[in-house]
Order: C-alpha cells, then sequence, then structure tokens
C-alpha cells in the first residue's frame, strides 16, 4: 500500500512539475523578460537568469536576454570573488583571536564585514572580541595592581599583604609562573619570619 502511495505521489509530482513547465513556456516573450526584470531588480540572480533564457527560447536572436545573462554571469563571478576573500579575512580574523592578537581579529572582522556588509557574523564576532579585549585588559591592569602593592609590602616586610595581593593576582592569571614563583618566595619568606 505504502508502495501505490508512493508511485502515485511520484506520478502527481511529475504531472505537477510537466504542468509547470509548459505554463511558463506558455509564457509570452515580454512577460518572461518583465519576469526576470523584476528578479533582477530584487537581486535573484540566478531565477532571472533560468527566466532570461526561458524567453531566449522563445527568441533566440533577441539580444536582450543574452546581454542580461552575461551581466548575471559576470555579477555573481564578482560575487563569488567576494565571498572568497570574505572566507579568507573570516579564517585570519579566527586565527589571530585563536593566538589572543585581538586588535588584529578585529581589523581582520572588521574588513570582512566590508567585504560582505549583509552578514552578522564578523559583527556578532567583533562585539563578542571587543568585550573580551575589553575584560582582558582589564584584568591586566588589576594584576598589574596586585602585583605592584605585593612589591611594596614584600618590600615593608608585610609578607601576609603581599600574599594576600599574589593570591588576588593568581586567581586572575592561574596560568601565569611568575606569580606562582612570587607566591612561592614570599611564602618562603614569611616562614622564616616566624
Amino acid at each position: 500500500m505504502a508502495r501505490a502511495f508512493f508511485k502515485y505521489t511520484l506520478l502527481f509530482l511529475f504531472f505537477a512539475y510537466a504542468n509547470l513547465l509548459v505554463g511558463q513556456n506558455s509564457l509570452s516573450y515580454t512577460e518572461l523578460i518583465a519576469s526576470a526584470d523584476a528578479y533582477f531588480k530584487q537581486k535573484e540572480y540566478y531565477n532571472a537568469k533560468t527566466t532570461y533564457q526561458l524567453a531566449l527560447q522563445l527568441d533566440q536572436n533577441a539580444e536582450y536576454p543574452k546581454n542580461r545573462i552575461k551581466e548575471i554571469i559576470q555579477i555573481l563571478n564578482d560575487e563569488l570573488e567576494l565571498r572568497i576573500l570574505y572566507e579568507e579575512k573570516m579564517g585570519e580574523a579566527e586565527e589571530a583571536y585563536a593566538s589572543k592578537a585581538y586588535d588584529k581579529a578585529i581589523s581582520l572582522y572588521e574588513e570582512a564585514s566590508k567585504l560582505i556588509d549583509y552578514e552578522d557574523k564578523p559583527k556578532q564576532e567583533l562585539a563578542r572580541i571587543k568585550k573580551e579585549r575589553d575584560e582582558f585588559v582589564e584584568n591586566r591592569k588589576k594584576i598589574e595592581n596586585y602585583l605592584n602593592q605585593a612589591q611594596k609590602e614584600k618590600a615593608s616586610k608585610n609578607f601576609v599583604a603581599a600574599i594576600e595581593n599574589l593570591e588576588s593576582a593568581n586567581k586572575l592569571a592561574p596560568e601565569n609562573t611568575e606569580i606562582l614563583t612570587e607566591l612561592a618566595q614570599v611564602r618562603l619568606l614569611l616562614k622564616q619570619q616566624i
């Protein structure tokens, strides 16, 4: 039963498609050109090209649809070149971001955004990276302040306060081995003092 249903569905779709083609071919050359021009104006180039080709089937000597098809092919080739450049910039930007080169990543995403302005991804990435960069800069300032304060406390032999500042810096940059080394040294000094 399912096989018969599938068979009749395919048969129906075939006749519907054939009817559609016959219906399109029954349009006049002028109607097809008007339709193709409308598609072209809306930048629906693939539909425009197909419709110009249908018009050419009705009047094979007509220059207007031939010229429009050439124009569409040129537009599509230009868009393809832009898309390739866009993808290259996006790839470079992602690499720059991965290596924490925030300013370079921002610059590359801005270039990509200018190449194809209707794409949202570069704009979203720009917002995210700028926020992350600002947080990174703010954290670096905090770390510097903690380290400077720790050095002052260490110099005045206030090792407990120095350790507190170093621990605060370490929370912001746990991967920083210099902070961990300094923290170990100050703890050793504190033990020697006691």
